[in-house]
């Protein structure tokens, strides 16, 4: 099913977006970001990062953080926003239902391709990679924000900006 959002949640969202509220949320990303670069082992609180060869992203677990769920649905809108801005075209966002033995689950996604636009040789320009971005709640409790980066490592692609680049730009 298509994900849509009601008036009083746009209105929410928007009022939102005006507190420091997304500017924490975006800085604690960040922050625990910078720790796992330098030091790969270190676990940090709440969050983990993913780094695979053509793959990478964060997920950060929302049962370890003291956060409402219209503030994390905010958090999920904000990013499929943000990437909007660097040339992204939204390709589906919808909603899936699945019904678990002793809950439900529910997962929320924004999928995002970079605008078609080809380089001088003819290059499909990537920028940084198909985005996806999954918020799983479980019994309408938000559980973990997913998100993902894939990129293509094939001949018909331009090579892909850094993961670094794109998480400096939607957490400044």
């Amino acid at each position: 099913m298509l994900l849509k959002r009601t008036e009083g949640e746009l209105e929410s969202y928007f009022n939102w977006k005006d507190t420091k509220c997304h500017k924490d949320l975006l800085s604690y990303i960040s922050q625990n970001y910078k720790v796992w670069k330098e030091t790969p082992c270190e676990q940090c609180d709440g969050i983990d990062f993913i780094k695979m060869s053509s793959f990478r992203g964060f997920i950060v677990h929302f049962m370890d953080l003291d956060r409402d769920c219209s503030e994390v649905r905010h958090l999920f809108d904000y990013l499929k926003e943000r990437i909007k801005m660097l040339g992204y075209r939204s390709y589906v966002s919808d909603v899936k239902e699945f019904q678990k033995t002793r809950w439900i689950e529910k997962v929320e996604r924004h999928y995002l391709k970079p605008k078609l636009k080809f380089d001088d040789d003819g290059k499909q320009q990537q920028h940084f990679g198909n985005i996806n971005i999954e918020l799983l709640f479980r019994d309408e409790e938000p559980l973990h924000l997913k998100f993902s980066v894939c990129t293509y490592n094939d001949r018909q692609f331009t090579e892909a900006r850094t993961f670094d680049d794109l998480l400096q730009l939607i957490t400044s």
